[in-house]
Formats: structure tokens, sequence, C-alpha cells
């Protein structure tokens, strides 16, 4: 759009108001009230400067995301993001005309990109060179595209807005000054009367509120745009845009379908027939560990959580001391898989069974500690819980996985003759009840309160005792998939980008055969 075309746009839009200042200033003026008006008009502003000097509030227009609302983000993607969130609070200190620079912002992004990088390639003496040429386009492509949204949707003709125009912002203060500089010596002829009042009130309120308007919307800017920026280059270093730009849109849709901001299920209607359950690119693998001694009862757990699905569940040899059962719920589009490990013995896991362990630890999502009621050696289930949370600790590019512990054959606690569930045991008053509720605060007091919950059930399907499985322990899981299966997709994705790989180097090596092939036939003829 040409220069005279703003312009007139820009009058269009401002003409009526003008208008309107235009007779309402006359006919205060023939009523008298001019001098009156001032009044209200110098407490309102002084009011709203008071208040934005004491909220000192930021535009947030665009939502920044948040570490907690990231929920497959690891410690180490934290760990990132401290950095983002450390150079968007050093933008206070910097001044409106280094904010309006386009080199600023090219100087800040190669300075973000080589400090977040150190983060996950320390050793490494030039952090940014293990990227991909790829992997940096998708960033910047997605960068791009979510700063041209925001222009567009929260800048008043913001699609018209050119280098030129950005740079005039910065001239506003100073053609404002000219204009008064003309302004006041007229109104001091034509209205003696108000001007000073008028004057007073220009200085001491409109001068500060145009201030803090300017530099709170150069600071919008300036901090949405470390938000997004830091936000792709994490999801750059962590390869999750090993895949292209697209597809990490893709993903993150169907993230975003799944889960709120804070990683929980969303209760929304769908409309299940016009969905394509057979579509099995879109589904994910959730995947449970079940750890505990020998005799905790792993076993009877798994029968009493696949309950009538058993018919469909598939056993698969992982290793020598793991063995996976598959589950395929096709009505909800999952996959479930349940590792059950080899039960330990009282001083724990040998070499081999720890490494194994670790091994299915980076594939689950949930780990159910099974531990035995009646079992007096709750010591080893300490030092098991223990050595999870230093596993993780030590791995800071994953992401912790929630431990909830199940403590099984609770119809041999006292009275042990009694079984009449159901058993309200957190608040119930039976003899059994009560001792059911003294067992879990005792197991909790034993992991020091490490694991999400102490859930009781019975799982003896012999003896027709099955309780606790629906009632609480299914319930208590719920939550804790939550982000589990947001770790299940992103782990589905870097399967997808790490299967692709040979074929798509095979692919580019015969688009480029033929690009050279078709050179030379053309060069011969």
């Amino acid at each position: 759009m040409s220069r005279w075309r703003l312009i007139l746009v820009w009058a269009l839009l401002i003409l009526p108001w003008l208008i309107i200042i235009g007779f309402g200033s006359y006919a205060l003026w023939r009523i008298g009230w001019t001098q009156w008006i001032w009044v209200p008009i110098a407490v309102c502003w002084g009011s709203a400067l008071v208040l934005m000097r004491s909220w000192r509030t930021r535009w947030n227009l665009l939502a920044s995301p948040k570490p907690k609302q990231v929920p497959h983000w690891t410690p180490r993607d934290r760990d990132a993001w401290e950095i983002v969130e450390r150079t968007a609070r050093n933008g206070d200190q910097l001044d409106q005309e280094r904010l309006l620079r386009p080199q600023m912002y090219f100087d800040l992004t190669l300075q973000m990109a080589a400090d977040i990088a150190a983060i996950y390639h320390p050793k490494s003496s030039d952090p940014v060179e293990n990227l991909t040429i790829p992997e940096i386009l998708a960033a910047a492509q997605l960068v791009f595209e979510d700063l041209a949204t925001m222009v567009e949707q929260y800048v008043p003709a913001g699609h018209l807005m050119s280098i030129k125009h950005w740079r005039r912002l910065s001239q506003v203060p100073k053609w404002y000054e000219r204009f008064n500089k003309v302004y006041w010596p007229i109104s001091a002829v034509f209205a003696p009367a108000t001007v000073l009042a008028r004057y007073a009130t220009s200085r001491m309120v409109i001068s500060p509120i145009k201030e803090n308007i300017q530099e709170n919307l150069l600071s919008w800017f300036y901090v949405s745009y470390v938000h997004r920026l830091g936000f792709y280059i994490i999801e750059l270093n962590s390869g999750r845009l090993a895949g292209g730009a697209e597809r990490f849109r893709e993903m993150m849709d169907r993230l975003n379908e799944d889960f709120d901001a804070t990683g929980t299920p969303e209760n929304k209607a769908t409309d299940d027939s016009s969905k394509d359950i057979t579509d099995t690119s879109k589904r994910s693998e959730i995947t449970i560990c079940l750890v505990g001694q020998t005799n905790a009862g792993k076993s009877s757990l798994i029968n009493a959580l696949l309950g009538q699905q058993k018919a469909q569940v598939d056993l698969v040899p992982s290793t020598s001391t793991i063995t996976r059962y598959q589950l395929h719920r096709t009505e909800t589009n999952d996959h479930l898989s349940v590792l059950d490990t080899v039960g330990y013995a009282a001083d724990g896991f040998t070499e081999k069974q720890r490494d194994e362990l670790e091994t299915a630890l980076k594939q689950s999502d949930l780990v159910l500690l099974v531990m035995n009621a009646a079992n007096p050696a709750k010591q080893p289930d300490a030092d098991v819980v223990k050595m999870l949370q230093d596993w993780f600790q030590s791995r800071r590019d994953l992401t912790p996985i929630p431990v909830l512990g199940v403590l099984t054959h609770i119809d041999r606690l006292r009275p042990l003759r009694e079984w009449a569930p159901p058993y309200v045991w957190p608040d119930g008053e039976r003899p059994k009840e009560l001792n059911i509720r003294e067992a879990v605060e005792y197991h909790n007091q034993v992991l020091e309160d490490q694991v999400a919950a102490v859930i009781p059930v019975c799982t003896d399907g012999d003896q027709g005792r099955v309780f606790g499985i629906e009632e609480y322990l299914l319930p208590a899981m719920t939550p804790l998939l939550g982000d589990a299966r947001a770790s299940a997709l992103l782990r589905s994705l870097h399967q997808d980008i790490s299967k692709n790989k040979a074929s798509r180097v095979m692919q580019q090596f015969w688009e480029v055969g033929k690009v050279l092939l078709k050179a030379g036939l053309s060069k011969r003829d």
C-alpha cells in the first residue's frame, strides 16, 4: 500500500473522533463547563498513571510457553528455559532506541542459540556445530511464523508495517514534543482560562502515560520474541525438530487435542463416528513398568489390570528378565504395554537386572512399585525408589516418570478371616479399614513420601478376591498417565524420525542422482 493510501485510511479512521471531540468541546464552551471538564479528566488519567506504575504490568497478548505448561520437557529443557527467562528480564535494562534496532535482535538470536546449545553439549567447543541445517531452518520457520501471526493479530495495521514504519516509532516522541511547542502558545491565545490546567495535566499525566505505553509496547514485543525464540531453540537442541516444522506442528496439535495447559486430559465431546480408529499412524503407546520384590504379586496385578481384555494380550519376550504384555485398544486408538520385571531379592537387583531395568525405564511412562502388605522386608523397596530417583537425576535428558506404589495382599491384614469389601480405607472405621489405612501410612513413611501415592489392592482372582483396581488404582493412575501420554507421543515422534532416517537419505541421494544424470544428458546433447 502506498503512502498516500495509508494516510487516507488512517484519516478516515481518526476523522469521526476528531469531529466528535470538536463538537463536544464547542458545546462545553457554550455552556461554560470548559474549565471544569479537566478536573475528572486529570483525576482519571492520574489514577491510570498511578496504577500503571504500581502494578508494573507488561503486555502479554501472546501466551508464552512456560515449563509447567510443556509436559514433555525434561529437566535439562527446563534448565535451558532459565536462560530464556533471564534474557527476557534483561529487556527492562535496554533503552527504547536499542529495542528498535533490528541488529540487536540478530545479535540476541546468536547469543541465545550459543548459550542454550551449551546446556545440551557442554563438552563441545562449538555446541552449535552439532545442529543440522534442516533443523535450524525448521526452528527459524516456526519462530517467524509465530511472530508474523503475533504482529498481524495484535498490532493495528501490522500487516502493512514496513522497516521504515518500525524505525519511525522512535521519532514519535520527538514529533509529539514539536507539536507541543506549537500547540501551547496558540492555545494560550484562544483559551487562556484553561491553558494552565491543561498544560499541567499534559506534563504530569499525559506525557508519563505516553512513555509507559510506548515502553510497554516495545517490552511486549521484546519479551514475546525472546520467549518464542527460546522455546524453539530448546525444541531444536532436544532433537524434536528433526522431522521438520510441519511434522512438529502436527505432533503439537495432536498433543493439544488430549491435554490442556497443565498436561491433564481434556473432557471434550467428540464425534467418534468421524474418526478412523484404524489409522495406526495416529496411535500412541503407553508403557507401564512393574517392579517389586519376589512374590510381591506383580503377575496377579497384571491379570487384574487387564481384566476382560486378557484374550487380546500378546505376550512378547523382551529380555531375559523382562516380559512385555501388549494390549491393543482400538477403541481409544492406543497401545498399552506392561513391562513385567523380574522380582528382586532382599539385597536388590543384580547388575544385569539393573541394566535391563534402566533400559525398560527409558521406554516407560509410569512405574508401579508393587509391595506385599504382609512382607515385613521394606528396605529393598525403599532402596529401589532411591535408585530410581538417583538414576533420573543423573539423566537430565530424560523426563522423570512418576512412581506409584501398589500395596497388594491386603486381604492378609488383620482380621485375617474377614473379607467383606468394599473397604473405604481412607476414612472407614471397621478394623480391616483401620489396618489398611495404617499399612498405607507406614509404607508412605518408609518410602519417605517419594512416590505419588500408595494404593492398597487385592488381586487374588483365584479366590475371587479382587478389590481396589477400579475403585482406587485406576483413578490414581489417570492423572499420572496425562503426562505419560504426552511423553508417549513425543517418543513416538523420535521413533518415526529414527525409523525414516535411512530411507530419507537414500531418497535424497536418488533425487540428487536424477538431477546429475539429467544435467549430464543435457550437456551431452
